[in-house]
C-alpha cells in the first residue's frame, strides 16, 4: 500500500503502479454453477445463460411457432452497398493506437501494424465483405 500512497499524481505513473502491483495476469471469471454442472469455459457458460433465459422465458410456444408477420418498408431509401477499398483499410489500420487494447477480433493493434501487408488489407477486404451478409 506504501507504493500506492507515494504512486506519481499522473494518471498513466498511477496506472502503471496499480499494474505492477497487481500483475499483468487477466482476471479470471469464477465458475458459474447450476445444480451439478460446473461451468468455467467460454462455450459453456454463455450456454448455461442461454438455458437459464429460456426456462424463464414468459412467451408461450404457440406464440414462438408463429410466423412473423410481413415487413413493410415505410420509405423507399435503402442503404447502397458499402465498397472496401484496400487503400481505406490501409489508412484505418495504420491509424490504430498500438497501446490500446484489443478489439472483437482479439488482435493486438500493435500486430496488425507491424504485419500490414497487402495480403493482409485483401483478408480484411473479405472479411467485411462476408460480415455484411
Amino acid at each position: 500500500m506504501d507504493k500506492l500512497q507515494y504512486a506519481s499524481s499522473s494518471r498513466p505513473d498511477f496506472w502503471k503502479t496499480v499494474n505492477d502491483l497487481l500483475g499483468t495476469a487477466p482476471p479470471s471469471n469464477a465458475p458459474l454453477k447450476t445444480g451439478n454442472d460446473v461451468c468455467c469455459d467460454n462455450v459453456s457458460e454463455p450456454n448455461l445463460f442461454n438455458k437459464h433465459f429460456a426456462s424463464i422465458s414468459s412467451v408461450p410456444d404457440e406464440v414462438l411457432s408463429k410466423p412473423l408477420p410481413p415487413f413493410n418498408y415505410i420509405t423507399n431509401l435503402r442503404i447502397q452497398p458499402l465498397t472496401i477499398e484496400p487503400f481505406a483499410v490501409y489508412r484505418v489500420l495504420t491509424g490504430l493506437n498500438s497501446r490500446k487494447s484489443k478489439g472483437f477480433d482479439n488482435l493486438p493493434n500493435q500486430l496488425l501494424k507491424t504485419y500490414l501487408t497487402i495480403d493482409l488489407l485483401q483478408y480484411f477486404r473479405q472479411f467485411l465483405k462476408f460480415s455484411k451478409k
